[in-house]
């Protein structure tokens, strides 16, 4: 089960939303859901944002606890190493993309799309352009690209939206393996 002070670590703007709002009740709540409905499971605050969506709370609200967990998991999370090729080009082991709307004055950031990344032992985030954006939704995806078929691929998926030259798109790439937020698993053994 996770306590209140468990809780309070991952969801700090959370839970002193619900307090403000005087929801406290839904604290109580989910823990007799992690109780009654996820007594085995070791990700029990990973149900949190889900079961305030579930309860019809404020989409800023639900915005800004997803938002928190996200940041929590990138880091906590033991995501392994990535089974790769050689050369092959794909999101950073936690990398999350989240989309932000209403709750983008109280996290006081930009509205848009956002990777949340770990670069050393701290988290990081920042709101992505368009050709950033389609590049992070291509590898969500379980496909494989080299380098150059990534930047191929994107140019013609693209051109209709962004009109990007192979030299751009392979900036784009560049800038993103330089923030740690791709990897590409090197050709030598």
């Amino acid at each position: 089960m996770m306590n209140e002070s468990e809780l309070q670590q991952i969801f700090p703007q959370t839970l002193a939303s619900l307090r403000r709002e005087k929801l406290d009740l839904i604290l109580n709540e989910f823990q007799r859901f992690c109780v009654n409905d996820l007594d085995d499971n070791k990700s029990v605050s990973g149900w949190f944002p889900v079961f305030l969506k579930a309860h019809g709370l404020s989409s800023e609200l639900t915005e800004i606890c997803y938002w928190e967990w996200l940041r929590f998991s990138c880091c906590s999370i033991d995501w392994g190493e990535p089974r790769m090729d050689p050369g092959q080009v794909r999101l950073a082991p936690g990398v999350q993309v989240m989309k932000i709307q209403d709750a983008a004055k109280k996290l006081a950031v930009d509205p848009g799309p956002h990777v949340i990344y770990q670069r050393g032992a701290k988290v990081q985030s920042r709101v992505v352009n368009a050709p950033e954006a389609l590049l992070l939704d291509v590898l969500q995806e379980e496909r494989k690209f080299s380098e150059t078929q990534l930047v191929d691929y994107l140019k013609m998926e693209a051109e209709p939206f962004v009109n990007l030259r192979q030299a751009d798109w392979r900036a784009v790439v560049g800038r993103l393996k330089d923030e740690g937020i791709l990897i590409v698993k090197s050709a030598l053994i």
